[in-house]
């Protein structure tokens, strides 16, 4: 319903009166409101990514898709796939160089300008690599180096927040850092320190929404914040506190799907109107990433590729 139409609803029974003595004129102009209302989220399974993977990152949006990194249960993974809208195609060529992005990279941009940052090795990586939609080559490294961190945003204006810092106390960061084209700028903390958040936007209008938060001993938060840009303030919670949930959109219009709670994926959705969040359409399936990072879809247009499910698995739920 627009929003017009729910300004009519309120009007009282005198004024209800006074529009009955609307001219012609008065009434071709109410013929002309325009209708703006919610239409839900619809899911369909898409084509199967060709190595069934999580802890990767997703890039782009369900009709232009890539995904690289992961675990495969038995190996880390380096190989990049690239999604048409229909199936996945491996892109010979297109490996990272970091050898061990078994979990706890990020990434965010288009499947022709993606970002892959951060992830664990020996300890909290700084490394960025940059991906042209061949290859991948050296970017900035991260002012602070990052694991499970959450991101937004494109290559040239790209944000990452939060985190696991594991030592000398494990605790989840509140860093934030901007990243635009080919370098990391430190930028103003969030309140809520988390990690496996999901986030969407852009970086003038982005949202943190839920994750884990309490260190070596995390809960699942349905706390949320918006970025500005500049700072961050708290918003309204979602319903169901998550990790390892997908999240695209934008801050007018936002969502986040699956996730895991308690170590069970999730099958549900829900929206952000830019003020509060509701229950949306369920996923075919409850699935959950531990990937960090959607990437760059700041319409509905996102998707779900690989994950767990009941096991890690190779199914793609795009969403329209």
């Amino acid at each position: 319903m627009s929003n017009a139409v729910e300004k009519l609803n309120t009007i009282a029974i005198g004024s209800i009166a006074k529009l009955n003595t609307l001219t012609d004129g008065n009434i071709e102009k109410l013929n002309t409101l325009v209708f703006s209302g919610y239409t839900a989220l619809s899911w369909a399974t898409g084509g199967n990514i060709n190595t069934s993977r999580d802890g990767h990152t997703q890039h782009g949006t369900a009709s232009e898709g890539m995904l690289t990194a992961g675990y495969t249960g038995s190996a880390a993974l380096v190989s990049t796939e690239e999604y048409n809208g229909t199936a996945w195609s491996a892109i010979d060529g297109g490996n990272l160089a970091f050898t061990d992005g078994s979990g706890g990279t990020f990434g965010f941009g288009t499947q022709g300008a993606a970002v892959n940052s951060g992830g664990y090795s020996s300890d909290e990586e700084d490394r960025t690599e940059e991906y042209d939609g061949a290859t991948w080559s050296s970017g900035g490294d991260l002012n602070t180096a990052m694991y499970g961190a959450a991101s937004w945003g494109t290559q040239a204006a790209g944000v990452c927040v939060g985190g696991t810092l594991f030592g000398p106390t494990q605790r989840d960061r509140q860093t934030t850092q901007e990243y635009a084209s080919s370098s990391w700028s430190s930028a103003n903390n969030c309140s809520t320190g988390t990690s496996q958040s999901a986030c969407f936007g852009t970086l003038g209008a982005g949202i943190k929404a839920t994750g884990a938060s309490g260190g070596s001993s995390a809960t699942d938060t349905t706390t949320c914040e918006s970025y500005d840009g500049t700072d961050w303030s708290s918003i309204n919670s979602m319903s169901t506190g998550r990790r390892y949930a997908a999240g695209f959109g934008s801050s007018a219009r936002g969502f986040v799907s699956g996730g895991e709670v308690g170590g069970t994926s999730q099958i549900s959705t829900e929206t952000f109107d830019g003020t509060s969040w509701s229950g949306d359409t369920n996923l075919p399936a409850a699935k959950h990433l531990a990937a960090q990072g959607m990437g760059g879809a700041t319409t509905r247009g996102g998707y779900l590729a690989g994950g767990t499910e009941s096991s890690r698995t190779n199914t793609t739920y795009t969403a329209s």
